[in-house]
Parts: structure tokens; C-alpha cells; sequence
């Protein structure tokens, strides 16, 4: 009898979810040029590691602690070859259609690069069929190896995008555009534009289409299909993705209507604050006054901004009670102030979570942005292209930042003394 009564609660533990395994092996192309895209990407690519999951990521980054489950074949040369062909702090152009060529050229540059490489020609040379359960890709300037899904045998796709939702993603999830009320995420706009605004926002969104379908795509397809050995076709690709996980976080980006498909996964990267190097310690614990950090992202160097820039800057700095903390990509720089540390490489959220550090300059890039935002720490934006405008205009409309209007001493004082007297963090 005791043993009849226990049997349903045997069966009930056999057929238990938690007592199953349900391991996957996924192809991750993470080809994006741009370490802060690295960093956001890989929290999901180790958590699925975690998981079980059998997770191989195509990167022009590598990680230096993998763990188990997760490999990487790296692109080797990416950044060396870009940081010759490119100069970032240089901004991309003007004009919009400026800015959208230059990100096609640096497209289409990385593309060919990467294709030609040994980790390209080593996942090219990978069998054809269906060798992967789910394949994971980066949503936009990364359709050049996006064109592998045929090639093993058209699994499920997600794609991830770290910044936010760019109108030539909308139309893989069927999202509604509207410019009357969303605007471009390059523009300097929020959901409350006047009729001007609405105007600008229109021509952006037609001039995006047009550039995209007729020229950006067409592109792709022919230097994919020449690596590849056959035809490509984007579109056809692009109709088929299943869900896209996107880097929106609620309260900072404005609000409008998404598609079930599409997943907000904002600050996925977020983490509380490691211990800091000792020296970075002590420099910031000794900043009695408060500390500066000044940091313009992994793509844009301080060292190669102009002359005249770098040395307002230094003016600007020197006249400062407070400590400023400056990731600076060579060795040193003439006319240092004795408030100033210049290193490198920081470890920008570990130094935005120590607690004297009351102001980040910024290039406002979205995922800087949200770091900021998760330490509490006000911004004076610095914005070279793409999102970063639209980041300040919406970090200024929340009233937690300001922008310094062009790179002189006055300039510069202004708007770091503008904020700290604003938000009372001096």
C-alpha cells in the first residue's frame, strides 16, 4: 500500500524538466569590429556555455577565459587592418549620406578582410548542412557572414543588437516605422518632434532605404558570394530570423511598439563594480574633491583627436579641483596636468562604480551610456557618430548631462561646471 501511494510522486520526478538536458550547438557571428560590442555579446555567449550549450563564436575578439563549452575562432588582423583604413575620431562626414557611406566602406573593408583570413577561410571551409541547431549573428553591419545561414542548412537565427533598434532592423521583425513619432536613431530627436524635426526624420528614414536596398545590400552580396563560391541573397535571409534580442532598456529609450519577436535585453552587459588595480585605487581614492573619468570608447583614440583638442583639454583639466582619469591610448602626453592619470586601457565599469568618480565624459555610446546610467554617474557627451547623438539629446532631455559644443578651454569648463553645480556632485 506504501509503495502504490508513492508511485505517482517516482513518476512525477522521472518526467521532471530539471532532470533533463536539452544542450544545443549554436554558431555565434559576432564579427562586429568593436570591443564594446565584444563585451556586451559575450555575457549571453557564457551564459548559454553554462547552460550546456556547445557554443562556437566567429569574433574578431577572442576571450582570454573562456571555460568550457565555448570556442572561438578568431578573425585575426580585424582591428589592425580598420585602425589603418580608419580613423574614427574624425567622425564619419557631415551629412547623412556622408555618414552612411563611410559606414558601408568600413562594412565592406571589414568584410573582405574577414572573409580572407585564416578564422574566415577556417568557417568557410566548414562542411555544408545543417551542422548547428540555432545560429546567433549581430543585426547590423554584419551581413556578410549573415550569408553562412544557407550554408548550414538555414537553422533558426536570432540576432542581436547592441544598439537599440536601427531602421534597417525594424523591417526583418516587422516593426512598425513610424517618423512622425520614432526617430532615426542617428538624429538628435525625441518622440515629441515639431514639424521640421518630422520632416528631417522622414527624408533620413527614405534616404536609409533607399541606400540600403539599392546600394548597402547589392554590395554584401556580391563579396559574400565571391568568398562563398554562390549566389547570396540578404533579403531572403533577412526574411527568416526568428527573434531579435535588443539592447532597449525602458525609461531610457523612448517608448514604441515592438513586435513579440523582438526582445528587449537592455544592460545585459551590467555588473557590479570589481576591485580596481592599485594603482587606479589609490589615484581615485585620494581624489578628495572627486574624480573625472574621461573615456571616449573603444573606437575612438583621445591620442589621435587634434592637437588643438588635446591641449584644451589638458587647460580644462589643469584648472580643476578634481582628480580627471583619462584613458589615453599611448604612453604619455606633453603639458600633463598632476590631476591628470592617463592609461591605455581602464576598466570602465569597475571605475565608474567607484565612488568618487562623480562625472564621465563620454562619447555617449549606448552601452558607455547605460553603464553610466546603472553607477549613477552624470555625462558630459563628446558624440562622433551613429547613435551617440541621439544618446546625448536623450541624456540631456533627462536632464542628466550636458554636451560641450566644441572642444576649447571655455567650452569644456563650462560643461563639466555646468553639471556639477546642476546635480550638486562636486
Amino acid at each position: 500500500m506504501k509503495l502504490r501511494a508513492l508511485l505517482p510522486l517516482f513518476l512525477m520526478c522521472c518526467s521532471w524538466p530539471c532532470c533533463q538536458v536539452y544542450g544545443a550547438k549554436i554558431l555565434a557571428l559576432l564579427t562586429l569590429t568593436t570591443h564594446s560590442h565584444h563585451f556586451w555579446n559575450r555575457s549571453l555567449m557564457k551564459a548559454l556555455a553554462a547552460r550546456g550549450h556547445q557554443v562556437t563564436v566567429v569574433s574578431p575578439d577572442s576571450d582570454p577565459d573562456p571555460g568550457v563549452n565555448l570556442t572561438y575562432i578568431l578573425l585575426e588582423g580585424s582591428y589592425e587592418h580598420i585602425k589603418e583604413h580608419f580613423v574614427y575620431s574624425e567622425g564619419l562626414g557631415d551629412t547623412l549620406l556622408q555618414n552612411m557611406d563611410s559606414m558601408a566602406r568600413w562594412t565592406f573593408m571589414s568584410c573582405e578582410h574577414q572573409m580572407s583570413s585564416k578564422g574566415g577561410k577556417q568557417i568557410l571551409g566548414y562542411p555544408d548542412g545543417r551542422m548547428f541547431d540555432l545560429i546567433i549573428s549581430e543585426a547590423a553591419y554584419t551581413e556578410c557572414f549573415m550569408a553562412l545561414v544557407p550554408k548550414f542548412g538555414n537553422p533558426p537565427v536570432v540576432l542581436l543588437s547592441a544598439v537599440g533598434i536601427p531602421p534597417e532592423v525594424d523591417h526583418m521583425t516587422g516593426t512598425p516605422i513610424n517618423p512622425s513619432y520614432i526617430s532615426d536613431y542617428m538624429l538628435p530627436f525625441s518622440d515629441r518632434m515639431d514639424f521640421w524635426e518630422r520632416f528631417q526624420n522622414f527624408i533620413t528614414y527614405v534616404a536609409n532605404e533607399i541606400f540600403h536596398f539599392h546600394h548597402y545590400f547589392p554590395e554584401i552580396e556580391v563579396i559574400a558570394s565571391r568568398h562563398l563560391g554562390y549566389k547570396v541573397d540578404i533579403e531572403e535571409i533577412r526574411r527568416n530570423i526568428s527573434i531579435i534580442l535588443s539592447n532597449v532598456v525602458h525609461g531610457f529609450d523612448s517608448p514604441r511598439p515592438l513586435m513579440p519577436n523582438v526582445i528587449p535585453v537592455g544592460g545585459m552587459h551590467l555588473k557590479p563594480a570589481s576591485p580596481l588595480p592599485k594603482n587606479l585605487k589609490t589615484f581615485l581614492d585620494g581624489a578628495k574633491n572627486g574624480a573625472i573619468f574621461f573615456a571616449l570608447g573603444s573606437n575612438v583614440r583621445s591620442d589621435q583627436l587634434p592637437p588643438e583638442a588635446q591641449q584644451a583639454l589638458l587647460e580644462a583639466f589643469s584648472e580643476l579641483p578634481q582628480r580627471v582619469l583619462w584613458k589615453f591610448e599611448t604612453e604619455d602626453i606633453k603639458g600633463k596636468p598632476d590631476n591628470v592619470m592617463i592609461s591605455k586601457w581602464l576598466p570602465q565599469t569597475d571605475v565608474l562604480g567607484h565612488p568618487n568618480v562623480k562625472l564621465f565624459i563620454s562619447h555617449c555610446g549606448l552601452l558607455s551610456t547605460q553603464e553610466a546610467i546603472y553607477f549613477g554617474v552624470p555625462i558630459v557627451g563628446i558624440p562622433f557618430f551613429l547613435d551617440q547623438h541621439n544618446n546625448l539629446f536623450r541624456i540631456k532631455e533627462l536632464g542628466v548631462g550636458e554636451d560641450i559644443s566644441s572642444l576649447t578651454r571655455d567650452n569644456i569648463l563650462k560643461a563639466i561646471n555646468t553639471v556639477i553645480i546642476k546635480l550638486q556632485v562636486g
